[in-house]
Formats: C-alpha cells, sequence, structure tokens
C-alpha cells in the first residue's frame, strides 16, 4: 500500500484549483462544490452492530423502517425489532445535546433541550414523535428526584401513544408508561397498561418476550405497592407463562430471557422478605436457591443479586461488593442480572464511601455503564438518578 506525504497531498490540491480556474466559471464553481460539499445522510444503527449504515429514511413504524441507500434506486426495509437506533440527518442541536445530557444522567437538563427541540422542524416530522419519547425518558429519570415529574412523564407518554399509535417505540413507551405509574406506586393503573402491552404484543405479534415482560413487571408493580396477595398470584402466573414457553424458543436469546423471568418469579418470596426487611429469611432463601444442582444459569445469578442486596442492607458492603462482582464474571450470559449486579456495584461503591479509595468515581462509572450497555432495562432508570 502506497502512503501519500501531506506535502504531495497539498501540491495535488493546488494543482487542481489551478486547473479548475482556467475552466468555465460555471463548471468550476460546480467542481469545488463536489469536492468540499460534505454528503449528508441518515444513519441506522442495527442491533448487535458496531457502526450503523447510512441511507434516507423513508418512513418507519412499529413494523418496519424503510430506507433508500446512495445510488441504489429501489427502497429496501428492516424489521423495526432489528433497529437499535435512527440519527437523522436534520436533527436539531437541542435534540442531541439532550441525547448526550439523557446518557450521562442530567436529566433536568435533558428534559428541557428535548422541548426546545420538539419546537423545531424536520422531514416528515420524526422530532414529534423522538422528541417526545425522549422526554418521556428525561422527565422518568428526574422523577426518581423528584416524584412530580413522575406525572408529567405519564402525560408525555400517554400523548405520544394516543399522537403516534404505530410509531417504532410503541411498545417501549407503553412500557415506560406503566414504569412510570408502577414508581408512583399506582400499581393498578400499572397492571392496566402491562395487561395492555400483553394484549399489544399478542394481536400485533410482537414476539412471546414482550408478554412475558409485562406479565413480570406487572407482578413487580404490585410488589412495589405493597400488594402482596396480588403480587403472588401475578409472580405465579408470570413464572408458569415463561417455563412453558421457554422450551420452544429457537432464538437463544429469547429462552434465556423467559428463563431468567421464569427464575426470578420463582425468587419472588426472597424479594418480599427482603422488602420487608426480614433480612436473615431472606438471606436463607436466596442461598437455597443459588446452591440447587439444576437451576438454571439466570436463576443462579439472580438469587446472587438477592444475597448481595441483602449484605448491602445489612451494612456489609464489601460482602455485597464480592456476590456483585461473582455476576458479572460469572453469569455475563444473564444480561438482565448483570445489569443488576453493576448498578448495585455503583451502590455499593456509595456505600463505602472514604473507605474506597475513588469511591463516588467508580460508582459513577458502573452507573455510566449501566445506562450505556443496559439502557433497555429498568437499572438503567435507576442508575441515572443515582449518577452526579
Amino acid at each position: 500500500m502506497s502512503h501519500r506525504s501531506p506535502l504531495s497531498t497539498s501540491l495535488r490540491r493546488d494543482h487542481g484549483l489551478r486547473t479548475a480556474a482556467r475552466l468555465p466559471f460555471f463548471l468550476a464553481l460546480l467542481i469545488s462544490a463536489l469536492v468540499v460539499t460534505p454528503v449528508h445522510a441518515d444513519e441506522i444503527l442495527q442491533k448487535g452492530a458496531r457502526n450503523p449504515f447510512k441511507g434516507t429514511v423513508l418512513s418507519e413504524d412499529i413494523n418496519k423502517v424503510k430506507y433508500k441507500l446512495d445510488g441504489v434506486a429501489q427502497a429496501q426495509e428492516i424489521d423495526a425489532a432489528q433497529v437499535a437506533d435512527i440519527s437523522y440527518d436534520d436533527a436539531p442541536d437541542a435534540y442531541k445535546q439532550g441525547r448526550e445530557l439523557l446518557k450521562k444522567g442530567d436529566a433536568e437538563n435533558a428534559a428541557n433541550s428535548f422541548r426546545l427541540a420538539l419546537k423545531q422542524k424536520t422531514k416528515n416530522n420524526w422530532i414529534n414523535v423522538y422528541g417526545n419519547y425522549y422526554l418521556g425518558q428525561a422527565l422518568q429519570a428526574w422523577g426518581a428526584k423528584d416524584a412530580g415529574k413522575l406525572k408529567e412523564a405519564a402525560t408525555v407518554y400517554t400523548q405520544l401513544l394516543k399522537d403516534a399509535p404505530d410509531c417504532r417505540f410503541m411498545p417501549d413507551a407503553l412500557k415506560r408508561n406503566a414504569d412510570v405509574l408502577a414508581a408512583a406506586k399506582d400499581a393498578n393503573g400499572a397492571a392496566a397498561l402491562y395487561d395492555r402491552l400483553a394484549q399489544v404484543a399478542r394481536e400485533r405479534k410482537l414476539g412471546i418476550a414482550w408478554e412475558c415482560r409485562a406479565l413480570i413487571l406487572k407482578a413487580d408493580a404490585f410488589l412495589t405497592a405493597n400488594m402482596t396477595k396480588e403480587a403472588e398470584a401475578a409472580y405465579a402466573a408470570a413464572g408458569s407463562f415463561a417455563e412453558s414457553n421457554a422450551g420452544a424458543q429457537k432464538d437463544e436469546a429469547i429462552k434465556r430471557e423467559l428463563d431468567a423471568i421464569s427464575g426470578r418469579a420463582s425468587l419472588s418470596q426472597g424479594a418480599a422478605l427482603l422488602r420487608n426487611k426480614k433480612f436473615g429469611e431472606a438471606r436463607s432463601f436466596f442461598e437455597k436457591v443459588a446452591s440447587r444442582p439444576n437451576a438454571a444459569p439466570e436463576v443462579i445469578a439472580a438469587a446472587r443479586n438477592g444475597v448481595g442486596e441483602v449484605l448491602l442492607e445489612e451494612g456489609k458492603p464489601r460482602d455485597a461488593l464480592e456476590q456483585f462482582a461473582r455476576v458479572r464474571v460469572v453469569f455475563y450470559l444473564a444480561r438482565e442480572e448483570v445489569a443488576r449486579a453493576t448498578y448495585f456495584l455503583g451502590r455499593t461503591m456509595q456505600a463505602l464511601k472514604d473507605a474506597e479509595p475513588n469511591g463516588k468515581k467508580k460508582a459513577n462509572e458502573y452507573f455510566a455503564e449501566v445506562i450505556e450497555r443496559y439502557g433497555d432495562t429498568p437499572w438503567a432508570d435507576r442508575a441515572r438518578a443515582e449518577i452526579k
């Protein structure tokens, strides 16, 4: 491979300019424009890919994203479920700033940026959907510190679902709307939305995983509101549904998720003990589950995280640290539990305070990792609320 020096590049550029100067004015201007004008394009990031591919997004909805590549006459499409993110070439600066602030955990300023971005105009008015979707997320994260913002987040999500019921974000926006109500301890309101999500998943053929998530999150909402009887019934339903459907899944990632949900449902008794501060009983329960010889890795990981939470509540952060670190290393394929362990490693660093060198910095690094790598899990919102 030959390498050109900066000097030779400069000489060729000068020669090109002199050549253009001898051409008719308009032709020279055209050549100059072709040389210096950057090519703008939308960017579509596919799940699992490192880099996005570029083209022009023609349309997007809950099922498909249609786009056209430069130089290719025929439009193409990709399943919306396979799209991780889309960056439009005409994105307002306020929108881009809002995304960065949200990623860093600055929810208040992110919300203000998204509100400003929503006043701008874009092609196909995509900003109306994206701006409100991420404004809802910013208010949701802000709500962890200011409960009043949870109501605002619910209002934004509700309006988004009304205005754009077939948008690509619909399932997650519906889930987040329910999550907000659950965080506000409106368990019945949250349960109604999780039921709606399960129904939408069936009717729109979004996949068994969405339906299963809705069932387990409904149970979590009841537990958060201390509705023990309802929580127990919901966990039993979620666990039974996940267990009965896991074996039929050809996609290994979906099978693992259903196994994890089944396992988490079986751990609901320990979660209730922990929530009621019966630490000794909770620890014994989790230890017993973690020692089961035929337990799925996701179940063992969840049990180990449960032990870690108990130890953290008992004021034993060093011992808790060992449990969470073990989950990250040994059970790295149990993605949801790794996200949970990473979040609690941040909390453990906070608990250690001055006993851990650079503890605050390490805590923020763990929270940032959850936001960056596990942004689609509930732990990301909790991490945004903690990061400083």
